[in-house]
């Protein structure tokens, strides 16, 4: 996600908190430190309690990052790789690559997590009995990280997609309609109605003076109806642009510039004489690269009348290309992968167009307006796709 920091890596894949994350680990600290075990374990020392504290918010958020690598662990046994977990403030999130193929991957994909939070929740209830005869606030910790999994595990099975439970509930719609598209409209239905639920129930715990669950409890219900809808809006991107090809939607007409050609004559003669901000570098009719205003920009201004375009420009070596006959919705995954908003289009050697997400958006409004039909049915597989699994 935008703005997250990498801390580590777990069996080769990255790990990563938001920032506003910190902010929520203090938070726990504090309030295991000065509410929690003061009120439930009388007359320890400040420092057991900030230090029962600690323990607590570090094996806390660690066992939710086990919860996400249960998905990816399962998730890789299919051939779907992780490409990163990260930690927000309302929990955990996998990143996979790609939707699983068939229910029962889904099923088990889905279910791995809460799986392990219980598992997590018997072991540390077991290590309670052993150690609080030892160390009553360790105890005390492992009593409360026990129930917390297993709470965690049962909350994760409410069918709200795409929380797990909502995944659960389309792979058993979907294994039972053999259709993916049913199973997440479904799914997704069901998680709105419930996320709705969570952000009626959550604003009524702030109006009874219980604000900080409130709160965590209607932004949860935010992230799942969001979560919900844009599900449903990429299952429709997926039928509306199923079977078209790049060649189809690309912009055809671009501006170019050729090697040698000074940035002062990039600015005067394209950027600003044709409007845009970006142009496809040439050399003997063969594209090289490309220019945009963000690369000029970098050069100070009194070098333009000097400095060479493919001095600035970026390479077609480290673009992403597409091919005019490659299937939209590959050239739109790889811009998120990317995370760019425009493809060059080449055809042996010679760019032939520019593929934007605009021209996407503009393609599909276009459909939309004419009425015409989807040309994917209801039971088409699921695409090659990012997919996110939130706990």
């Amino acid at each position: 996600m935008p703005g997250s920091i990498r801390i580590g890596s777990i069996r080769g894949i990255p790990l990563f908190i938001s920032p506003t994350w910190l902010i929520v680990f203090v938070l726990f600290l504090w309030s295991f430190a000065a509410s929690y075990y003061p009120a439930t374990y009388p007359g320890w020392t400040t420092q057991a309690y900030y230090a029962a504290g600690l323990i607590t918010t570090v094996l806390f958020f660690a066992s939710i990052i086990v919860h996400e690598v249960g998905h990816a662990l399962i998730a890789e046994r299919f051939g779907i790789h992780t490409r990163r977990i990260t930690l927000l403030p309302i929990g955990g999130l996998a990143e996979i690559e790609r939707e699983p193929e068939k229910p029962a991957q889904e099923f088990a994909v889905a279910i791995a997590g809460p799986l392990t939070s219980l598992l997590l929740g018997a072991l540390f209830l077991g290590l309670s009995i052993a150690l609080r005869p030892i160390s009553v606030p360790f105890g005390g910790v492992t009593v409360y990280l026990g129930g917390a999994n297993i709470l965690l595990a049962l909350f994760n099975l409410v069918p709200g997609f795409p929380m797990d439970g909502g995944r659960v509930l389309r792979a058993v719609v979907w294994g039972l309609t053999k259709s993916y598209t049913r199973g997440t409209r479904v799914a997704a239905g069901i998680g709105s109605l419930i996320a709705y639920g969570f952000i009626v129930v959550g604003i009524m715990l702030v109006f009874n003076g219980m604000i900080a669950n409130g709160i965590i409890l209607a932004f949860i219900g935010w992230f799942v109806l969001t979560s919900a809808q844009a599900s449903v809006q990429q299952l429709t991107i997926q039928h509306e642009l199923a079977g078209i090809t790049v060649a189809q939607v690309m912009t055809r007409e671009i501006p170019t510039v050729q090697v040698g050609e000074t940035l002062t004559q990039v600015v005067n003669a394209t950027f600003l004489a044709q409007n845009t901000r970006a142009a496809a570098v040439q050399l003997a009719g063969r594209f090289v690269g490309i220019v945009t205003l963000r690369d000029v920009m970098r050069t100070a201004r009194d070098r333009w009348d000097w400095t060479d375009v493919e001095a600035v420009m970026v390479p077609e070596t480290q673009l992403i290309v597409v091919h005019p006959d490659d299937p939209v919705l590959d050239a739109v995954e790889r811009m998120g992968q990317g995370d760019v908003n425009q493809l060059p289009v080449v055809d042996d050697g010679h760019l032939v167009g520019v593929l934007s997400r605009s021209d996407v958006l503009r393609f599909m409004q276009r459909r939309a307006s004419l009425r015409l039909p989807s040309a994917a049915g209801d039971d088409r597989t699921p695409p090659h796709a990012i997919a996110r699994v939130p706990q």
